[in-house]
């Protein structure tokens, strides 16, 4: 494991929780307007410890949005589905 792996893991963790408190559709605009703002920031971004920075925060909201993603879409499916689901999914994403 490298360090970027546990601190996904730790905010999958923290992302959680924020759906079951805000619901799926909040946090997904969340991590939207981070999304957004980083990408904004990136074309402004005269060094690249700032660039490295901004797409960290890009990272985030798309963390968010990913997760949110997978909770909405096994939330509507019958068992069988959601385990061909789920399989698709991270064979594809890894």
């Amino acid at each position: 494991l490298n360090h970027l792996d546990i601190a996904s893991d730790f905010a999958i963790i923290f992302y959680s929780c924020l759906i079951n408190k805000f619901g799926n559709r909040l946090v997904t605009f969340c991590g939207l307007l981070l999304m957004a703002t980083a990408m904004l920031a990136i074309t402004f971004s005269a060094t690249v410890h700032i660039l490295f920075l901004c797409y960290a925060i890009f990272g985030l909201g798309n963390g968010m949005i990913h997760l949110a993603g997978m909770v909405i879409c096994s939330s509507y499916f019958t068992k069988v589905i959601k385990v061909l689901y789920n399989c698709i999914f991270y064979l594809h994403l890894g």
